[in-house]
This record gives C-alpha cells, structure tokens and sequence, in this order.
C-alpha cells in the first residue's frame, strides 16, 4: 500500500511465491524515492521472513507508526550491508561458495605472480 505495488511480482502465482521465499523485498523508496527512510525501515521489518525479526505484536507496529508520525526516533533499524550479504550466501550456498573459492584463488595466483615477477626481475 506504501508503493501501490507488491514487494513481489511475478508471471505466476508460484514464480511469485518462489521469490518470497527466496529474495528480499524490493525496497520502497527503490520504488518512490519520496518515502522517509524511517517509514521504509517499518515497512522493512515487517516484511522480515523470520518472525523473530518482526514486531512481537500489533501494538508494538501501532506504538512504532505512532513514534514515527510524531517525530521522534523509532525503535527499527536498517539491516546492515553484512547481515544482508550473509543472509544472500545462505539463501545462495553453492553461488557463495563459487565465489569465495575464486576470490582466494585470485588472491593465492596474484601473489604467486608477484613472487616469480621478483625472481625473474
């Protein structure tokens, strides 16, 4: 209601239903740069796929709506850039790992070739 469109979109009920479980929501103000970032937190922790992250009750979501329409700082807060790239390798473990494999092998080849760049210098 935030947007005027779902966090999810897809061709088909079940390709819809795969992305809730797989993929995190479209974010709002991705959608309307005019949304305030504090609302969009809200709007964000409610949509948290663990329950545990959500509000424990409806009055606590009223008491956090509350604290941001009256201007003061609310309880929320943003995921960090870590929690969400771990959240991405466990919901994609064979990609992580894929990924992480090259990147040490990248590593270990560059300093490799650092190493014979100075004997043949």
């Amino acid at each position: 209601m935030l947007t005027g469109l779902p966090p999810f979109q897809a061709a088909s009920v079940v390709d819809t239903l795969k992305q809730v479980v797989d993929n995190e929501p479209v974010t709002p103000r991705t959608l309307d740069s005019k949304i305030p970032l504090d609302r969009e937190t809200i709007c964000l922790k409610c949509l948290e796929k663990n329950s545990a992250d959500r509000y424990a009750s409806t009055q606590n979501f009223v008491d956090e709506l509350g604290r941001f329409d009256k201007v003061v700082p609310i309880k929320a807060r943003r995921i960090s850039r870590t929690a969400r790239s771990v959240r991405w390798c466990k919901r994609n473990p064979v990609v992580a790992s894929f990924l992480g494999v090259n990147t040490i092998l990248l590593v270990v080849v560059d300093g490799q070739r650092v190493e014979i760049s100075q004997f043949f210098a």
